[in-house]
């Protein structure tokens, strides 16, 4: 049996290293997933739309397209540790006394997400409004719908790192 170099071995280190990074960051969904998952979906039937989002909250007809659309929304307070140090003199002697406690931080999380299709049920188009805690849900669903079909090109150029660095 051959046995390895020592600069073999750091190179295949290496290769762990960066296959580990490449998939601790490739587990957050972001708006880019969300366009990517819409963009890839031009074109296609509505029902897959209704496959990967879930069945939309209502639809809208204008002139001969139709608009589905999703919404979440959630909102309420969370309460956040705090720590407060108070210092001073009593006298000549010197103090210091920390202390605990909650604040109350309010929340508000939306997003609503549009889908037109023409009058054969052919999306067409999109458009979402909200912050990232609303679109979350629909984030994921996307970006679960772009690595499924490939068309995320972030997926692919991970996918081919982790190939050249493997046989390296």
């Amino acid at each position: 049996m051959k046995k390895k170099e020592p600069n073999e071995f750091i190179k295949n280190e290496y290769a762990i290293v960066v296959i580990v990074v490449i998939l601790l960051f490739s587990g957050c969904a972001s708006f880019k997933d969300m366009e990517a998952g819409l963009n890839e979906m031009n074109g296609k039937d509505k029902q897959v739309a209704f496959e990967v989002l879930g069945y939309p909250d209502y639809q809208q007809h204008i002139d001969d397209k139709n608009i589905y659309v999703w919404k979440r929304q959630n909102s309420g307070t969370i309460m956040v540790p705090q720590q407060a140090t108070t210092t001073g003199n009593v006298g000549t002697a010197y103090y210091q006394q920390t202390t605990n406690y909650s604040q109350p931080v309010s929340y508000s999380n939306n997003c609503v997400l549009k889908i037109v299709t023409d009058s054969m049920g052919t999306i067409i188009d999109y458009e979402y409004k909200g912050n990232s805690g609303g679109c979350y849900y629909y984030m994921e669903k996307l970006k679960k719908y772009n690595e499924s079909n490939w068309c995320c090109i972030d997926m692919k150029v991970k996918w081919l790192l982790v190939f050249l660095l493997w046989i390296s």
